[in-house]
C-alpha cells in the first residue's frame, strides 16, 4: 500500500483542526543548550514570545539568543513567526525572515537554537469559546476565543496587560474585567500617562500630605481601594516612576508626597498600551522588571480587519445604542463590508454615529479619491453630498455656509452629533457619566474625552 503524500497528511491535518475550529502548533527545541523545552501557540492563547527574558513564554539560555528574539501568533491556519528586533536574526527552513507564516513541519533557528514547529490541533475541551464578554461583542474566533481568557481572568487577581491599535477597545475590556471580577463593587480609576503632567505625576499616583496651606490628596491608589487602577500608556512613564511603582506592586504599600509613614494598599493594576513595550525594553526605554510585573498575563485585541465577520454585528450592535430605528440600512453594509477599518472599532462606531445624525437618506461611502494613494493612505468615510432630512439637513446647511475644507467640514459635523450625544445622554441618565457611557457601550474616559471636547 502506498502512504500518503506530505500534501495529503497536511490537508487531513487541517480538516481535523477545522473541525474543531481550534488551531494549535507545537514548538520544540531541537538543537541547542535547551533541548527538550517546549511551548504551544494555539488561537485561544494569543501572541507568544521566545528570548532569554524571563517574561517569555519559552525562556532560552543561548546567549545568541536575544531577549526578545521571536514572536509566534496563529492566524488562520498558519503561525506568524515575526523577529522583534534580534541582534544575530531568526531563520525559518535557514532563510533569513523578518516575518513569516509557517505551516508546520517547519524549522526555526535563533542564535545556535533550531526549534521545530508541528501543527497540533487542540481539543475542544481545553478551549472555551465564548460570544460576548461584557459589555464587549463578538463572535469571530478572533475574539470569541479572547473573550474566554478574559472570563478566567476576571475570576482571578493577576496584573493583566492589554495590548492593541488604537480603537481595539483597550480600556472598555479593563472596565469589563473589573466589572466581572470580585472587585466589582469598588472603584475603577483610570491614570492616562499622556495626559497626566509630569510635575504632578507622584502626587497623583500616591496621594500628597498636607501642607503650605494646601489640602490633602488622594492619588489613584488610594481612590482605587478594594478596587482597580488601570494604568493607560505605561510606556509615557518615566524609568525612576517605573522603579517607583515596582515597589508599590511588589510589597503593596505607597508613600504619599510628603509623608513619612508607608500605607497598605489593595488593589488590582490593570494596563493597555498601543506601543511596543518588548521593543522599548529592549531600547531600555522601559524597566523589564516592570514590564515582567505589569505583564503577569498579556492580552491582544485583535484590529477589526482581522475579525472581519464582526463588521456586521458591530454595526448593527452601535446602531441600536445610538438611537437607530428600525434595522441597519443594507446600503451601509454593502459599502462597508470591504473597507479595512484602520481605525478600529472606534472609527466603525463614529461612523455609524454620523450616519444616524444626518439622516438615514444621506446614506454612506468609502471616499476614494481619484488621485494615485500614498502607501499608508487610509480611506475615508463621509457623507456624500446633498441635502438629508431633518435636523441632519440643517446641520450640513450650516457646515456647507462656512464655506470650509473638505475634511474640516466632515470635522465640524462630527462635533455637532457629539455636543447631541452627550447632552441626550446624560440627560437620560441624570447626568451619572458612568452609566451614560455603560448604556451605549463606550469606555467612561472616552465618553469624558469626547465631554471635554464640546465648547462650555
Amino acid at each position: 500500500m502506498g502512504g500518503r503524500s506530505p500534501g495529503e497528511d497536511e490537508e487531513t491535518e487541517r480538516r481535523s483542526a477545522d473541525a474543531l475550529q481550534i488551531l494549535g502548533f507545537d514548538v520544540t527545541v531541537i538543537e541547542g543548550p535547551d533541548v527538550g523545552k517546549n511551548v504551544q501557540v494555539h488561537s485561544a492563547g494569543g501572541r507568544v514570545q521566545i528570548g532569554t527574558s524571563e517574561v517569555c513564554d519559552l525562556r532560552l539560555s543561548d546567549p545568541a539568543v536575544s531577549r526578545r528574539h521571536v514572536a509566534l501568533e496563529v492566524e488562520g491556519y498558519r503561525m506568524r513567526v515575526t523577529d522583534l528586533g534580534s541582534t544575530n536574526g531568526t531563520f525559518a527552513n535557514d532563510t533569513s525572515i523578518v516575518a513569516a507564516y509557517l505551516h508546520g513541519r517547519d524549522l526555526l533557528r535563533l542564535g545556535g537554537t533550531v526549534l521545530k514547529v508541528l501543527l497540533k490541533p487542540v481539543t475542544p475541551k481545553s478551549v472555551e469559546h465564548a460570544d460576548g464578554f461584557g459589555r464587549l461583542v463578538g463572535r469571530s474566533a478572533a475574539i470569541s476565543q479572547l473573550f474566554a481568557l478574559a472570563e478566567r481572568l476576571a475570576r482571578s487577581d493577576v496584573s493583566v496587560l492589554i495590548e492593541g491599535e488604537t480603537g481595539t477597545g483597550k480600556e472598555l475590556l479593563a472596565e469589563c474585567l473589573h466589572e466581572a471580577s470580585a472587585r466589582a463593587a469598588s472603584p475603577f480609576v483610570v491614570l492616562d500617562c499622556r495626559t497626566t503632567p509630569r510635575a504632578s505625576l507622584e502626587a497623583v499616583l500616591f496621594g500628597e500630605e498636607p501642607r503650605d496651606g494646601r489640602e490633602p490628596r488622594q492619588g489613584v491608589f488610594e481612590m482605587a481601594k478594594g478596587g482597580t487602577v488601570f494604568i493607560d500608556e505605561p510606556g509615557d512613564l518615566d524609568l525612576d516612576v517605573q522603579g517607583k511603582l515596582l515597589r508599590v506592586l511588589d510589597k503593596r504599600e505607597i508613600l504619599p508626597v510628603g509623608a513619612d509613614q508607608w500605607r497598605k494598599i489593595d488593589v488590582r493594576v490593570l494596563c493597555a498600551t498601543s506601543r511596543n513595550l518588548d521593543k522599548l525594553v529592549e531600547e531600555q526605554k522601559f524597566r523589564e522588571d516592570f514590564f515582567f510585573r505589569i505583564a503577569g498575563a498579556r492580552i491582544e485585541l485583535p484590529a477589526l480587519r482581522a475579525r472581519r465577520d464582526d463588521v456586521k454585528l458591530l454595526a448593527e450592535h452601535f446602531w441600536r445604542t445610538h438611537g437607530g430605528e428600525g434595522a441597519l440600512p443594507q446600503s451601509f453594509l454593502e459599502h462597508v463590508s470591504d473597507y479595512t477599518w484602520p481605525g478600529n472599532v472606534r472609527e466603525l462606531e463614529q461612523s455609524i454615529a454620523r450616519f444616524i445624525a444626518l439622516g438615514e437618506a444621506a446614506g454612506l461611502r468609502i471616499d476614494r479619491s481619484s488621485r494615485p494613494r500614498k502607501e499608508g493612505q487610509r480611506d475615508s468615510i463621509a457623507p456624500p453630498g446633498g441635502g438629508v432630512e431633518g435636523g441632519g439637513e440643517q446641520i450640513i446647511q450650516r457646515v456647507l455656509d462656512q464655506q470650509l475644507t473638505f475634511q474640516d467640514g466632515r470635522q465640524r459635523v462630527l462635533q455637532e452629533f457629539e455636543r447631541a450625544f452627550i447632552a441626550r445622554a446624560l440627560a437620560e441618565h441624570g447626568g451619572n457619566v458612568g452609566r451614560a457611557a455603560a448604556s451605549y457601550g463606550i469606555g467612561r474616559r472616552y465618553f469624558q474625552m469626547i465631554r471635554a471636547r464640546q465648547p462650555k
